[in-house]
């Protein structure tokens, strides 16, 4: 399984029978195997996790899909075909060109949802905006309500791992710096709540030294291991 980095909250997996794109809106896309399915994942509408060149893409490959979150304007696509818009707590299965997939959601909180795939024996978590959106200047009620809707979330994928015994290969979290110090709680209580095998931090703001301090807090130390740490766009991970 090959991970690459794209930029921001934008990363392409290659896997053995399709490849997978999540959150495009910038930045240099590898060249896809034309002869593997290419399946896109967009989690919401905000301008650094979507654009209208996902949409280009079918125009070099033939064999593209779309699974979109529905807080996108379905006008704003003009070209429907291949495209599946899904909405938070769904649970569906898909055959793209003989790359099955089991998609779940999750509801942000912020826009849209996040995923939780399984594909070729292996799950896969894509968190979106979600996130314990705590922010200075904000009032208590407001960042409460923020932790309450998190670890709701949390709770309902942690679940959902319990009920099939099964945890996941590949996370991305946001960790964002825009939030100061408080960037590493929401990726510190999924860390604490859910097991995943590999952890990439995302929504980074090109401020990739985030990752080494929240690997270096005391608190990290005993799942450390699991985050990996991205110095550059377009920067590949050979996963296991």
């Amino acid at each position: 399984m090959k991970v690459e980095f794209i930029h921001h909250s934008s990363f392409y997996i290659e896997l053995s029978d399709c490849s997978l794109l999540f959150d495009y809106y910038k930045g240099v896309l590898p060249d896809f195997n034309k002869d593997k399915p290419v399946i896109i994942f967009i989690s919401h509408r905000h301008g650094d996790h979507f654009s209208q060149r996902v949409f280009d893409i079918r125009e070099k490959y033939k064999n593209v899909y779309y699974i979109i979150s529905n807080d996108i304007n379905q006008l704003a696509v003009r070209d429907k075909k291949n495209v599946d818009f899904i909405g938070p707590g769904e649970n569906r299965f898909y055959d793209f060109g003989g790359c099955r997939l089991n998609v779940r959601t999750l509801k942000s909180t912020d826009e849209g949802v996040a995923f939780l795939i399984d594909i070729q024996g292996d799950r896969i978590y894509f968190g979106g905006d979600l996130n314990y959106w705590y922010w200075q200047g904000e009032s208590r009620v407001w960042n409460d309500s923020q932790k309450d809707a998190y670890l709701e979330q949390l709770k309902k994928l942690r679940a959902m791992l319990d009920k099939d015994n099964k945890d996941i290969k590949l996370a991305f979290v946001p960790l964002d710096t825009r939030q100061q110090e408080y960037a590493y709680l929401g990726i510190t209580y999924f860390m604490e709540m859910i097991d995943a095998e590999h952890v990439f931090p995302m929504h980074i703001n090109g401020s990739f030294n985030i990752i080494d301090r929240f690997k270096e807090k005391p608190y990290v130390k005993r799942f450390a291991d699991k985050i990996i740490r991205i110095k550059k766009d377009n920067e590949v991970f050979e996963i296991c």
